[in-house]
């Protein structure tokens, strides 16, 4: 009777071990992440599905490498080549301990760059040596990367308005107000960096004329309170020390914390205002002298 229990329990155990290691193959395959285990010599002896589709490698040719050989071309993500005792595999295995979210790209056989987040585990006393889990982040990384093209153009865009500068200033529940962002701009009309201003704002608004500041900051209460255009000319001191008249154009919209942000450019009509000026006392001139024609 034992020897017959003894080989009922191995049997049973036989059978648990197979239905094991068949929900393992299958959720392996499953995976929507690359999965990639090696041997405590790091040779890959293992690779699923989902690795192949990210990396475009095929799994046969997976197998023929080690994690760490020469045949990778694996990217920082600032784009420089990304050497071995960097990648998340080898510094799990080096320093038997978890790595988390490592990001790299891997260049695939088609030329393209996978960019993946990989973290890495060391598997102790198993004929396993780590095993490495990636996802994909390559559209997370195009979207910044477009993003960071237009912040680009905007800023090459604000920064070489003749005449004008852009700006986005915030005005906040509690009442407290700053300056977001201000193009190059605001250097040449009106002397003070960008940096400054966005420091401490009142560099920038100390410079308006003291008889009109009143004025200007309520019609910016009214267009906070309304989400209404803004819309002014006020007069301020520039860059030459000299007044100038300003207008100021933006758009606000109210945040989801209740606080106004304006999206607005600042134009110099001193010169226009001086040609439309000279204009003006050039036709009153003119008027003049035709009326006391006989």
């Amino acid at each position: 009777r034992a020897a017959a229990r003894d080989v009922t329990d191995r049997v049973a155990a036989e059978q648990a071990l197979r239905r094991s290691e068949t929900r393992f193959r299958t959720l392996f395959k499953l995976l929507p992440v690359g999965v990639t285990l090696t041997d405590p010599q790091g040779q890959i002896i293992h690779t699923n599905p989902a690795s192949e589709a990210l990396l475009g490698i095929p799994s046969n040719d997976m197998l023929r490498r080690e994690f760490k050989g020469p045949y990778w071309d694996i990217l920082r993500p600032d784009g420089t080549p990304m050497p071995p005792e960097e990648y998340a595999s080898v510094r799990a295995l080096n320093e038997l301990q978890r790595i988390d979210n490592v990001e790299m790209g891997v260049r695939r056989p088609d030329g393209g760059i996978a960019w993946i987040t990989v973290s890495a585990e060391p598997v102790i006393d198993t004929d396993l040596g780590v095993i490495i889990v990636y996802s994909d982040i390559t559209a997370r990384k195009r979207a910044e990367e477009a993003l960071r093209e237009r912040e680009a153009m905007l800023r090459g865009l604000g920064d070489n308005l003749p005449d004008s500068y852009m700006y986005q200033f915030r005005l906040g529940p509690d009442g407290s107000h700053r300056l977001l962002h201000v193009s190059a701009g605001v250097e040449r009309l009106c002397g003070v960096r960008p940096e400054e201003v966005i420091a401490d704002p009142q560099k920038l608004l100390g410079l308006l004329d003291p008889e009109q500041a009143p004025a200007y900051f309520a019609a910016m209460e009214d267009s906070a309170r309304d989400l209404s255009v803004f819309i002014e000319n006020v007069r301020q001191r520039g860059a030459d020390g000299q007044w100038h008249w300003f207008r100021v154009c933006s758009q606000p919209r109210r945040g989801a914390d209740g606080s106004v942000v304006w999206d607005g450019v600042v134009i110099d009509l001193t010169q226009p205002m001086a040609v439309q000026q000279a204009l003006q006392a050039s036709e009153s001139r003119l008027r003049l002298l035709s009326d006391q024609l006989p």
